[in-house]
């Protein structure tokens, strides 16, 4: 037992360190899985007392009419991380702006455990290069749940909460998101439908509500003489307070993702999503917007991914256009359960 803990122990120290087999009290051999080794479709089974493992999802990232979206799009499958998995996910982000200002470069860094059967737990760290705006490297943090699973008619449902934290440069404030999600199969395991409803609201004060940054007809540089930085006039008349207001940040924010995905092959799945959200700021109507994306297993446990997006509206607000790419490697993690009448106590390992 105590050459068990430390073989437990040198697991810890690294990501990928092999399976460790040793004797057990009645001279058996037991196989000890390591809790952050590549993930493999062995079917290997734990070690006494721990639970049965479960078998490994198929690929791509899947298991029957249940599998994930890798790439970085704003969509949600009901379906959770596979138990007992943990995802690492890499992701180079490039947009243009719709008022005209300079471009945005990303490295989205994002971390998924499949920690219980369906729940998850989410990690993510956006790091904007060149800007230093308010918020950048706020950390996320996220929680899916799946209350059921599809059943005939009756679609996957799930909930997802998501918890800005201000840990990055000069960030205030907390955000939270809440999102239900719906998933339905319409042709099995082939092609399902996502409607993705969220619900956000602002604590922060993050965004740049600069009216010059946001109005592409009045940059600094054609800024109308007599008007300083706050958009009110040095002089009396035609104050611009009103321009200003409509500005501010909106507290409360809120939309939906309507998005479909279909497996091409063993390998490969592409998505579609139709965005419907009130935007960021105040005084503009909802914001229109759509992605594509896909989804492509290279070899066992990792993916390339690459996604679009691009507006469909004519306002300043926004992103114009924008492309991801992304790698995603998937490792055996640690688990946990609940008692059941094969197991008798709540358990991890």
């Amino acid at each position: 037992m105590q050459r068990v803990n430390w073989i437990l122990s040198l697991a810890l120290l690294g990501l990928v360190i092999p399976s460790a087999t040793v004797k057990a009290e009645t001279g058996t051999e037991t196989t000890i899985p390591a809790l952050f080794s590549l993930a493999q479709d062995n079917g290997d089974q734990p070690a006494e007392p721990a639970a049965p493992a479960e078998p490994m999802a198929d690929e791509p990232m899947s298991s029957g009419d249940e599998w994930d979206i890798a790439g970085y799009v704003n969509m949600r499958p009901a379906d959770p991380q596979p138990l007992g998995t943990f995802d690492l996910k890499v992701f180079f982000d490039y947009s243009t702006a719709s008022d005209g200002s300079d471009d945005d470069f990303f490295t989205r860094f994002a971390w998924e455990w499949g920690f219980l059967e369906n729940h998850e737990l989410v990690l993510k760290l956006p790091i904007n290069y060149g800007d230093g705006e308010e918020g950048n490297a706020d950390i996320s943090v996220g929680w899916h749940w799946r209350l059921w699973k599809e059943d005939g008619w009756i679609p996957a449902f799930a909930i997802y909460n998501e918890v800005r934290l201000p840990t990055g440069n000069d960030s205030s404030g907390v955000d939270w998101e809440i999102r239900p999600i719906i998933t339905k199969s319409i042709i099995e395991n082939s092609l399902r439908l996502h409607v993705n409803p969220f619900f956000k609201w602002l604590g922060g004060d993050n965004i740049e509500t600069n009216a010059w940054k946001h109005a592409g007809d009045n940059t600094d540089e054609d800024r109308p003489f007599g008007w300083n930085e706050r958009g009110s006039t040095n002089w009396g008349g035609n104050s611009w307070f009103w321009n200003r207001d409509r500005k501010t940040d909106r507290e409360f924010q809120a939309g939906s993702t309507f998005g479909l995905d279909y497996k091409l092959t063993d390998a490969a799945t592409v998505n579609f999503n139709y965005i419907l959200d009130s935007g960021v700021l105040n005084g503009y109507g909802m914001q229109h917007s759509m992605e594509a994306g896909i989804d492509y297993n290279i070899m066992a446990n990792q993916w390339l991914t690459w996604s679009t997006r691009w507006t469909l509206d004519g306002d300043s607000q926004g992103d114009n256009w924008g492309m991801v790419l992304g790698y995603v490697i998937r490792f055996d993690g640690p688990k946990m359960g609940w008692r059941t009448a094969e197991v008798p106590y709540p358990w991890f390992e």
